[in-house]
């Protein structure tokens, strides 16, 4: 009895965790680490969107399974081909189906502005791809 009372609650957790993922606020993979085990075996799959379209993004996370987390790297790439330079705008962020659209954009666009800054170039009449380098990774809870 108590066992199925520990599963309910386990499972509650893991929906909580699920929907509560880059939702409000983004949630990198360096911080959830501290707090539960991660298994982060896979291969990295990817996603090309051109320039940075809100609803292709929403499209990506609608996506995804329901019941799954994934880690996410954003890139931004010139020519969005594999064998071009590209430019990684962000630590692994940890994402659901669950998770905000507008967060993610808005996120990845200030990273965006800080690198043009940093690096001192534009992409002003250039053609540019974000690139979302992926995988399905399991939550130990």
């Amino acid at each position: 009895m108590m066992g199925n009372k520990l599963k309910n609650i386990m499972k509650n957790i893991y929906i909580e965790l699920l929907k509560n993922t880059s939702n409000n606020e983004i949630t990198l993979l360096k911080d959830i680490n501290k707090l539960v085990k991660t298994e982060k075996n896979g291969k990295f799959q990817y996603f090309y969107i051109s320039y940075f379209q809100i609803n292709l993004i929403r499209e990506f996370i609608l996506n995804l399974d329901s019941n799954s987390f994934y880690t996410l790297i954003p890139m931004l790439s010139i020519y969005g081909k594999d064998e071009e330079p590209y430019l990684i705008l962000s630590k692994q962020i940890l994402i659901t189906n669950y998770s905000s659209p507008e967060i993610i954009n808005n996120y990845i666009l200030k990273q965006l502005d800080q690198a043009l800054i940093d690096f001192e170039f534009n992409l002003d009449n250039r053609f540019h791809c974000l690139i979302f380098k992926y995988k399905q990774i399991k939550i130990l809870i």
